[in-house]
Order: structure tokens, then sequence, then C-alpha cells
């Protein structure tokens, strides 16, 4: 099977990331309306991801926890930040408690896990976007 020879003018030279960067774009068609709604709601996932593991590297850091161990407290992040998409339900709370135990039980400190939920919880309402294109689309269904 032969290789594609898109964007190999593009590819000569840079990092591996940008080699990468640049096959990626050369196959990329942003003429399709989908493919712009999907860029932006990665967009804007990937920069509230950006900022709960910042929420939780300011909590982390003083108390000093090692970059290993520092990787689990960025999985209970992340699973707040999931949980803290779906707001306005009345079982968050008891879901969020949940989340908090399941993680203690797996090793992590309590005092830890409830500063991290609650700076996480913060950082991300400080930070609430406005509702991208496709939550309006599955509300308007």
């Amino acid at each position: 099977m032969k290789r594609r020879e898109v964007g190999k003018a593009e590819c000569a030279g840079g990092t591996r990331f940008e080699r990468a960067a640049a096959r990626y774009r050369a196959r990329l068609d942003m003429s399709d309306p989908r493919a712009r709604l999907m860029a932006a709601s990665y967009a804007g996932k990937a920069e509230m991801l950006g900022v709960v593991f910042r929420a939780v590297c300011s909590v982390t850091d003083p108390a000093g926890v090692a970059p290993m161990t520092r990787f689990w407290y960025q999985g209970l992040g992340r699973e707040t930040y999931k949980l803290w998409q779906g707001r306005n339900r009345p079982e968050q709370a008891a879901e969020l408690e949940l989340v908090a135990r399941k993680w203690v039980v797996r090793g992590l400190e309590p005092e830890l896990v409830s500063r991290v939920q609650a700076s996480v919880l913060a950082a991300l309402n400080d930070a609430a976007p406005s509702p991208t294109s496709h939550e309006n689309t599955q509300a308007s269904k």
C-alpha cells in the first residue's frame, strides 16, 4: 500500500510534534461544519481541563504531594469536572461525595481530596464558558 503524499512539503523539518500537527492539518477538512464544531468543542474542553489541572496543582503542590501521586489527584479532578458538567442536577452533591469516598478508599488523603474537589469546583465556576452550540442543540431537542 502506497503512503499518502498529503502535506509532505509541509512536514519537512521541525519537531516531531510539529510534523505530526502539519500532517493532521493537511488531512483535516475544515470546510465541513461538523469538523469546525468538533474542533471548537475540543478546544473548549481542553481549556477547561487545563483549569482543572491548575486547580489540582494549586492544592497538591503546597501540600508537598509527589508528582507521581499528583496524577491520582488529577484523576479526581477530571471526575469532578465530569460531574460538574451535569450542573443543576439534584443528585450531583451525592455523586461528588461518592467520588470523594472512592478516591479516599484508593489511598488518597481525605483532607486533600475535599480540598482538591473544592478548588476544582471553584475554578470551574469562575471559568465557566458560555454554552457551546452543541449543548444548545441538545437542550432544544
